[in-house]
């Protein structure tokens, strides 16, 4: 049986079921005893940490309270707390039900465009947001969007490297597939989102994350460096949208759009392929006299069931 631990105000359950790691904090899933739903239970081991990691965590609660059921593309923090004795602080946040885009992707394979188009809307309405309370991400990509599989709505999560725009901005801090050459240069302010969307845009649509054909972080500096490309862009059969990608990748960040021409771009207007699948080659059989045994056996064919 799975071990249980209660919140302060016993509001909150704990499971023993981790859903989530990284380099600065342990997610596990949980249970919201008052409103009846999954939670998400935040640990991070304080003396785990250094100092600078452990100011970075407060930083993100800070920011989470600040910002708490402005917009709903964006996690919201429930509750936070410190346990002095073990040196652990614990913040509850959004449970996603079908965990993050990165995973997700993967897991379903077979993606029609308009629901790309969808899943960019609302991370454009977040950062959105974000950017008009003076915040940039800093750290946008596919696995820190996470997608609630019952109706298909994401919500941008892990503010660990959020950072309010108006403060000083000479931290390389990132994902180096999804950093913008600025970033480098230890120069930079919300913009540096806008490049990150498009890298998310491009793995979106080809199923592959930028520069993986790179070995090491210092080579993925290299080329961006060198304004070299990944080469999973030339994957891109979509002209909409390989259009869009470069000029929100564009080297130079007064070159990209802002949030409202991205969202004129003829990416979202276009509706003619919106039921393209996109990054597989299976057949969609538009004729209702399709025998469903011809479907059956296009699927085994390509997944060999």
């Amino acid at each position: 049986m799975d071990e249980v631990k209660f919140s302060p105000n016993k509001r909150y359950v704990k499971f023993n079921k981790l859903i989530g790691s990284g380099s600065m904090k342990r997610v596990y899933q949980g249970y919201d005893l008052n409103e009846g739903k999954l939670i998400a239970w935040n640990t991070v081991e304080i003396d785990s940490l250094p100092k600078a990691f452990q100011a970075k965590i407060i930083q993100e609660i800070e920011i989470l309270n600040s910002i708490k059921n402005k917009n709903k593309y964006i996690i919201d923090i429930n509750n936070s707390w410190i346990n002095k004795e073990n040196r652990t602080i614990y913040f509850i946040t959004n449970f996603a039900t079908g965990n993050d885009l990165s995973q997700f992707i993967k897991k379903v394979k077979y993606i029609k465009l308009k629901v790309i188009k969808k899943w960019c809307r609302q991370i454009l309405s977040g950062l959105e947001f974000l950017h008009k309370n003076d915040i940039a991400h800093r750290d946008l990509k596919p696995s820190n969007i996470f997608i609630n599989s019952h109706n298909g709505d994401i919500f941008i999560g892990d503010f660990g490297l959020a950072k309010v725009s108006n403060e000083n901005n000479k931290s390389i801090l990132g994902t180096p597939e999804y950093m913008a050459p600025e970033v480098y240069e230890e120069s930079y302010d919300n913009r540096i989102d806008i490049y990150s969307f498009g890298m998310c845009l491009l793995e979106f649509m080809t199923g592959e994350i930028p520069y993986s054909e790179c070995n090491l972080a210092a080579q993925i500096w290299k080329k961006i460096t060198d304004k070299i490309l990944p080469n999973c862009i030339d994957k891109l059969e979509e002209s909409n949208a390989k259009d869009l990608i470069l000029q929100c990748i564009h080297e130079n960040p007064k070159q990209r759009p802002s949030i409202s021409e991205i969202l004129k771009h003829n990416f979202f207007i276009d509706e003619s392929k919106d039921d393209d699948i996109i990054n597989n080659d299976i057949k969609i059989f538009d004729n209702e006299d399709t025998k469903s045994e011809e479907i059956i056996n296009n699927f085994r064919e390509k997944e060999e069931i």
